[in-house]
């Protein structure tokens, strides 16, 4: 996909993977100071809007594997953050990925409301990756 693609599909999975990627970015070492204040409050702004969608999941997953450089053990909200993707992973049954009709309010509709996959390939990844996450 195109960085415009995926920007339309989740604009707040594609901040994440620009603020992982600006740690190697030297040219301007502005940006990754930058995305350092404005991702996380994006984060507990998209966070607090339930439910979570499959890609706000696997946003969090790598926010929490690459936090800003600058964080503190007692500041890093990674736990936090990797529970809440555990919980939404539950929620849309990723645990259960040959069943994701199981695990929402319109099972006969082609997209659910919340759920970006119905690929159970792709939902166990994202459970696997919940899961190596979360210890």
């Amino acid at each position: 996909m195109s960085p415009d693609e995926y920007y339309d599909s989740c604009p707040f999975l594609f901040w994440i993977v620009i603020a992982v990627a600006s740690r190697r970015y030297n040219e301007d070492m502005s940006v990754l100071s930058g995305l350092a204040v404005s991702v996380p409050k994006l984060l507990w702004e998209r966070v607090a809007d339930q439910p979570l969608p499959y890609t706000v999941v696997q946003a969090l997953l790598i926010f929490c594997m690459w936090p800003f450089p600058a964080t503190h053990m007692w500041s890093d909200a990674s736990a936090t953050f990797s529970n809440i993707a555990l919980n939404a992973a539950f929620h849309m049954g990723l645990h259960r990925p040959d069943h994701a009709g199981e695990f929402t309010r319109h099972p006969r509709s082609s997209k659910p409301y919340y759920l970006n996959s119905r690929d159970p390939l792709e939902r166990s990844k994202t459970w696997a990756g919940v899961n190596i996450v979360s210890q």
